[in-house]
């Protein structure tokens, strides 16, 4: 089992085990060797994604003969490199949420000590966060241009791919 990766959790600064921990063992092979069974030249994705780089379109799917072309585009298809790119996208549009994120405001409540009649004080602090000088806005677009980045890399890679297939 690995370890919350969330630092407030309190079961897991504890070092008790939490919740929201994820099982790592068999089970998660066993669902990743399924997923990697299940692809099928027959999918109808790989179909439409095929016939749009090549620009025809074939009825009879899958072929009972490939292209080197078709069968390069099906190689990219089922690329792990693809997922790996997509994933890249993706957390990469997360980040651009999580920058245009406001602080939270914080209370924090501290014991005290006093020599007056009522020894025990209670001090309640208030803080609420101001950004300045367009800190958050920077933070977006920095975000966003990671967004552009992953975008740029992924197309990249697919039309050099396409064009060597094409070749």
């Amino acid at each position: 089992m690995e370890r919350c990766s969330s630092r407030r959790c309190a079961q897991c600064t504890n070092g008790r085990m939490c919740d929201s921990q994820i099982s790592v063992g068999p089970s998660r092979s066993i669902t990743n060797s399924n997923l990697i069974q299940s692809r099928t030249l027959a999918d109808s994705e790989l179909k439409r994604f095929v016939q749009s780089k090549l620009g025809q379109t074939q009825q009879p799917w899958p072929p009972q003969s490939w292209s080197p072309a078709e069968l390069m585009l099906t190689a990219l298809y089922f690329s792990p490199d693809l997922d790996v790119a997509r994933t890249e996208i993706a957390v990469a549009e997360a980040g651009v949420i999580t920058a245009g994120a406001r602080p939270n405001p914080t209370l924090d409540i501290a014991p005290g000590y006093s020599t007056f009649p009522q020894p025990w004080l209670f001090d309640a602090l208030f803080g609420l966060p101001i950004e300045t000088a367009g800190k958050r806005g920077r933070r977006i677009e920095a975000a966003k241009k990671q967004v552009d980045v992953a975008t740029r890399r992924s197309r990249m890679a697919g039309s050099l791919a396409t064009a060597f297939s094409l070749a």
